[in-house]
This record gives C-alpha cells, structure tokens and sequence, in this order.
C-alpha cells in the first residue's frame, strides 16, 4: 500500500501536540522521520517507534544526569572503564553480578575492602552509576559526613540531613521521637563496632531496641 505524503494540517496538529506534551526531542526529528516515511524507508509503525525512541533516549539521558549530580557523582567511573587485569584477584563475574544490582533487593551492603589504589572507589561509583541506569536512589557520603550529620543531630537535638538519613540502612528507625535516642547510642561507640553493628558483621553491638 503506497504511502501519501502526510497533509500540512495533520503535520501541523501533531507539532502542537507534542508541544503540548513537552516531547521537545520528537519534534525536533518529526520532519526527518516523516521524510523517511514518505520515501518508505519507514512503516507508519516503525515511524512511530523511532519518535517515541528519541523522545524517550534524551529524556533517559537526561534523567540520568540531574541524577549523578543529586548523586554527587562528579567523576564518573564504570565498570566497562574499569582495567581488570590491573587487578587479577578480582572475580570479574562476581563484580558484574553484582552491577545486576540484587544485593539492593536482598537489602544487602557491599564491601571492597584493600589498600589505596587498588579500585575501590572505582566499582562503588561504578555500581552507583549502575543503580541510577535502573532508577535507584543514589548518594555518594564518606564516613566522615555520616558520622558529621549523625553528631550535629545529635549535638543540636535535630534529625540528620535526609541525603544522608534516607540511604542508612533501615536498622536505624527513622521516627522523629527516637533520633535523640539513636544518636546517643552512636556516639558512645567507636567507629569501627559501630560500623560492624550497622552491617551485622560478628561481634558488634546490637542495635537498640525501638518501641513502634
């Protein structure tokens, strides 16, 4: 079935209402791909596609950028850039299992543990850039800034930044009436048992315990 040239009026009533919709990429390729629909290098269905796909990539492209600002992640680093053999005692399949990202799923935390140098900031980054590419909420902190925000909380009797607050693990109980409580728990105990504590590794304190 040959394909007419699609009148003005209905070009014209499509450019308005992707206007409308604020679909700026779609218009901006609507008279390419209606060019090529015309030319039958396209199916009207196939024409279709390829303007929601555009409209959907620059939207996507730029989801992910204001999110790796929020994110703090200035320098970004993936895990295709990432030089394995600069480092042979890593599992590569382990570390791209972990890019699927299930430990969040499971409400499990990652460690990479070494000298300086040796890729850690690296793959944290990287799986952070990870977690944003399938719409998770990401926060780069280093443990200075917990402990900072937990201790002004706790000096000032406010609750701790949300940035920081809302990505702790869910042990510590985020209700305003106990913040005083948890805070004071933090700080009568050195770093490294509250850490091991946090994670649930062996030997640390257990938390307190918070009526509902």
């Amino acid at each position: 079935m040959p394909v007419s040239a699609a009148p003005a009026s209905s070009l014209e009533s499509v450019r308005t209402r992707l206007v409308g919709l604020k679909m700026a990429r779609a218009l901006e390729v609507l008279d390419e791909i209606v060019r090529q629909l015309e030319q039958k290098q396209l199916s009207w269905l196939e024409a279709m596609d390829l303007l929601l796909a555009e409209e959907f990539s620059t939207r996507e492209t730029r989801r992910i950028k204001m999110a790796l600002m929020t994110a703090r992640l200035t320098q970004l680093k993936t895990l295709e850039s990432f030089d394995f053999s600069f480092q042979p005692s890593l599992d590569r399949n382990q570390i791209l299992t972990l890019a699927g990202l299930g430990f969040i799923a499971r409400n499990e935390v990652v460690h990479f543990l070494g000298p300086p140098g040796t890729g850690k900031s690296h793959l944290a980054v990287a799986l952070g850039y990870e977690a944003i590419k399938q719409g998770k909420s990401v926060y780069l902190a280093t443990l200075a800034e917990i402990v900072t925000s937990l201790t002004k909380a706790e000096r000032e009797g406010a609750g701790v930044s949300p940035e920081i607050r809302d990505r702790i693990p869910q042990a510590l109980n985020r209700q305003p009436d106990n913040e005083r409580r948890m805070w004071k728990w933090w700080s009568s105990h050195k770093i490294a048992r509250v850490l091991r504590g946090i994670w649930g590794i062996s030997g640390g304190p257990p938390w307190p315990k918070i009526a509902d």
